[in-house]
């Protein structure tokens, strides 16, 4: 995107670029917390706990990826 501006009686040109704020493996980390903390609840609230279980485990796995990617 290109937009003209007038700085002091000059003008110019300034670029404005989009800034991403988070990469796609981020996001994809964030979807999946959400998803899996909905399961969570979900699972708990219906006693089927074999799932709940495996979305606990789930939700330590992401924790301990995003951890390491923030490293990274």
């Amino acid at each position: 995107m290109e937009r003209r501006i007038k700085i002091h009686g000059v003008r110019q040109i300034a670029m404005i670029s989009r800034i991403k704020l988070w990469d796609l493996p981020t996001r994809i980390f964030h979807w999946l917390l959400v998803g899996l903390i909905a399961t969570c609840w979900f699972t708990g609230e219906n006693e089927i706990m074999w799932l709940h279980f495996y979305a606990g485990y789930g939700i330590m796995a992401l924790i301990l990826f995003r951890l390491l990617w923030g490293f990274l």
